[in-house]
């Protein structure tokens, strides 16, 4: 399994939300990102996980824009009058439907229904001259971009993408709901058939790794009920920083389940598959999440009941209530033994507790302690702090 993902077919990733899930699945996500590509319209949580954990790296297309575009020239010398019929401007395009705004000295056209702006750096010179002779394309004021009917850019892009992938060990994943998928290759045929067939082809499942992606999406689901549209971003760095060893565990344990994911690429009906999937986390994972949590809360009080058990000896309620901590001040006298053997105690306590988290169902639930407030970790730790308040009982 690759670690990390391409995002088609733009540059800037659309969804923050899916963008917020990707980082707590992925551990690098790339994306198209030609020399000079300029960074003013990424959002701040793009910013921020790619300058606080290094989540977004660049992928150059700059090499597979040859190839795709070879195709491409092709495809218009053959089929130019049908793709200028569905997808050519009209004569006065560029004058009075090219919106842009200036961004640090830099202009960036803005997409709208009309038309996708690509970077002129995802096409090489060569095609840019034949798709505005054909008026398949325009440019922008600056000569930095490409104006094209949005099926047109969107095909062109998901090439691109199909052909960094591969040359790339990536596993292309988009935001897009029912976007054309990156198929082993586009050729002149697969490009035609995409835009300028009627027929509404029948969406495959997908990959294994489409599989795994929507097992992965439906885990992290069952910890963060509420969605992650409200939790700051902040949050997500945070967890990943403080999970990494969980989440190494929770790819391997994605991993195991190749097998069965292939077998799950055949089910046509995405709800019959998303409920296979269900089933199967709720197997693989929620029940031992819920194992996982009686173990550790067994074992903070384990060691404590077992110095409290000792007749001879009694310790202030703050003691007895805190059995995870190391701080304990080390008491002169016959206290200092009793406060000596809970240190140790917390100690083999967090060790083990430690080897436990550390697995699938484990970066669950950190996951709910880090991003969940309202956890049911996070209820027991008030309640420890409650209980450990001066003059409680």
């Amino acid at each position: 399994m690759s670690a990390i993902a391409l995002y088609y077919p733009w540059t800037r990733v659309r969804d923050d939300v899916w963008l917020k899930a990707a980082a707590l699945y992925w551990p690098r996500l790339a994306v198209l990102a030609p020399a000079g590509y300029p960074r003013e319209g990424q959002s701040r949580t793009a910013r921020v996980l790619r300058d606080e954990v290094g989540f977004l790296v660049d992928a150059d297309p700059t090499y597979s824009t040859y190839d795709v575009a070879e195709e491409f020239l092709t495809l218009i010398s053959r089929q130019g009058d049908a793709l200028a019929e569905r997808y050519a401007w009209l004569t006065d395009f560029p004058r009075v439907q090219q919106p842009a705004v200036l961004n640090q000295s830099r202009t960036v056209p803005v997409d709208d229904a009309r038309v996708t702006w690509v970077h002129v750096g995802k096409v090489p010179p060569a095609l840019v001259r034949r798709l505005v002779d054909t008026r398949l394309g325009v440019r922008s004021v600056d000569w930095g971009w490409l104006g094209m009917h949005p099926q047109l850019a969107s095909v062109y892009l998901t090439a691109l993408a199909d052909r960094v992938a591969h040359a790339n060990d990536l596993v292309p994943v988009t935001d897009q709901p029912g976007h054309l998928g990156v198929l082993n290759g586009w050729t002149v045929e697969t490009l035609t058939h995409a835009l300028l067939s009627d027929q509404t082809d029948r969406q495959p499942t997908g990959t294994v790794d489409d599989v795994s992606a929507l097992y992965a999406a439906i885990a992290i689901q069952t910890v963060v009920p509420a969605g992650l549209a409200d939790i700051p971003v902040a949050q997500i760095v945070d967890a990943r920083r403080t999970l990494a060893a969980e989440f190494d565990a929770f790819r391997e344990h994605l991993a195991s389940l190749n097998d069965r994911f292939s077998e799950l690429t055949q089910t046509e009906d995405p709800a019959i598959l998303r409920a296979r999937l269900e089933d199967l986390v709720e197997g693989d994972l929620a029940r031992p999440l819920a194992e996982l949590e009686r173990g550790l809360r067994q074992l903070r009080w384990e060691p404590v009941r077992a110095v409290l058990g000792r007749s001879s000896l009694a310790l202030p309620g703050v003691f007895a209530l805190l059995p995870e901590t190391a701080r304990l001040p080390v008491v002169v006298g016959a206290g200092g033994m009793v406060a000596a053997t809970l240190i140790g105690s917390g100690a083999r306590v967090r060790e083990e507790a430690r080897d436990r988290r550390r697995s699938a169902a484990g970066y669950l639930l950190g996951l709910r302690e880090e991003l969940n407030p309202t956890g049911v970790v996070d209820r027991i730790r008030r309640v420890f702090r409650h209980a450990s308040a001066p003059g409680n009982p």
